[in-house]
């Protein structure tokens, strides 16, 4: 079957394409370029159709009776909330002491599951599921303990949780996890304002999780076409060549991208109070996989460039690994930058014709005019 792509080349000719379109092979035209295509129209299309994720949160004011009770002089602010936590109090200008917030909604279960909820507050919070009474804390329980833990079946349910602050200090930590798995914060695609239903449920998921495939998808193409593209020149490599260049490139393709994906960028105060110096991994831990196709399309590139544009690209990869590490002054200068890519490269292909390498531009086996033993 002709790929659209390919009947439009034959219909409108290469001529009328893109230019970047005709750098790919036809075949790679034919099936990567719809693919990608459909990925991403189906995300949007999930995005469109889900259902917004979160909870209904009510910020009531309390009196100063003993006990405090809810001021009925003043109307409750009630809005969406996609997280369970107490940033907005700040963020809004909200009074920090007799407050009273309730998160409500619902909880859905794919399947049938026993999970445990994790909470510590001050100075009290309450969660029920179904209207049964999962975990409690306060000053008289304890403010901290053991996980409240609650069998569900798969489908709707109902939550509630209650946070109280009267004087003193503020804090509320809420976290889910599957029955002994690790504590997770209680956010978007479990929690709805109202029942989504299985159908709204899993269109929730996929607008969750379909930008890694349509990312991946498109960066796969490329890679496709720029190994297609250069096939001959890797089957001239030779094996030992090879080991040689990966022995070379895998490290500094490395020291960029798994600095910003596993221990940054870190947040900023001003636009992300509650998340302020918390590492990428942890805001985003289903994203920290795109470290090894970013590492792996950075390597496949210094695989397939010519010999001598290795050692530059190799400077420039610790150079940018350098810069995300946050260092200034002499350690990201260009001369330290490619004197430590000098003395990687060297050491990694040590045997070689040592006597070749200089300052920055360390001449390689594979650069010089017989093949190295």
């Amino acid at each position: 079957m002709t790929g659209p792509i390919t009947a439009a080349s034959r219909i409108c000719g290469t001529a009328r394409m893109p230019v970047w379109l005709r750098l790919f092979p036809a075949s790679t035209r034919g099936a990567w370029f719809p693919a990608a295509i459909a990925l991403t129209l189906l995300w949007i299309l999930a995005r469109t159709l889900a259902p917004a994720p979160g909870l209904t949160r009510s910020y009531y004011l309390l009196d100063r009776s003993i006990p405090p009770a809810i001021d009925d002089r003043t109307p409750p602010v009630v809005e969406h909330a996609t997280a369970v936590d107490l940033e907005f109090i700040d963020e809004r200008g909200r009074p920090t002491r007799y407050y009273l917030v309730r998160w409500e909604g619902i909880w859905w279960s794919p399947r049938p599951e026993r999970i445990d909820f994790h909470a510590a507050a001050d100075d009290s919070v309450a969660v029920r599921v179904d209207g049964e009474l999962v975990v409690e804390r306060n000053p008289a329980i304890g403010m901290t303990g053991t996980p409240g833990a609650v069998q569900l079946d798969a489908g709707a349910h109902r939550i509630e949780i209650v946070h109280r602050q009267h004087g003193g200090g503020r804090i509320l930590h809420l976290q889910w996890a599957p029955a002994g798995g690790e504590p997770r914060p209680i956010g978007p695609i479990r929690t709805f304002p109202s029942d989504p239903g299985a159908a709204g449920y899993w269109l929730a998921v996929a607008s969750a999780q379909l930008p890694a495939l349509v990312l991946l998808t498109w960066a796969a193409g490329p890679v496709v076409a720029l190994v297609g593209r250069y096939a001959k020149s890797l089957r001239a490599l030779g094996a030992s060549e090879l080991r040689e260049r990966l022995g070379v490139i895998l490290f500094p393709a490395l020291l960029g991208p798994s600095q910003l994906l596993l221990f940054g960028p870190w947040t900023v105060h001003a636009t992300n109070r509650a998340e302020f110096l918390v590492s990428f991994w942890r805001l985003a831990p289903t994203w920290s996989w795109l470290l090894a196709p970013i590492a792996g399309v950075l390597a496949a590139l210094g695989i397939v460039l010519p010999a001598r544009w290795f050692s530059r690209y190799v400077a420039v990869l610790w150079g940018a690994g350098l810069l995300c590490s946050g260092c200034r002054g002499t350690c990201s200068s260009p001369t330290t930058v490619r004197w430590t890519a000098a003395v990687w490269t060297w050491r990694r292909t040590r045997g070689a014709r040592r006597s070749s390498w200089r300052c920055g531009s360390a001449s390689l086996p594979w650069q010089s005019s017989s093949p190295s033993r």
